[in-house]
């Protein structure tokens, strides 16, 4: 089952929530990773979820690793991937195997 556009864009919200609020630094947000897992149980159109991905980085200047959990494989996207010219492709052949 493929998800609509309407699920992609929950999607890219919880990816947003994850970020830190920049303006406040307290003591219980010293333990924050700053990893993010995902568990894809449905069909994801490839292009749309890189884009959330990509987006994400974007947004959280903290963030390290998105990592994506799909059927038995993961895929790891590190912010360096995310931002390579290259990334969208990689992805979609990653997640497409």
């Amino acid at each position: 089952m493929i998800l609509s556009r309407e699920k992609l864009i929950f999607l890219e919200i919880f990816l947003d929530s994850l970020c830190p609020i920049r303006q406040r630094k307290s003591e219980e947000s010293i333990g924050q990773s700053n990893r993010v897992l995902i568990n894809i149980t449905n069909d994801y159109n490839p292009s749309l979820l890189a884009r959330s991905i990509r987006h994400y980085f974007e947004r959280n200047v903290d963030a390290i690793e998105v990592l994506v959990f799909k059927g038995g494989k993961s895929i790891s996207v590190s912010r360096e991937l995310s931002q390579s010219k290259s990334f969208y492709g990689i992805f979609m052949k990653k997640y497409s195997q």
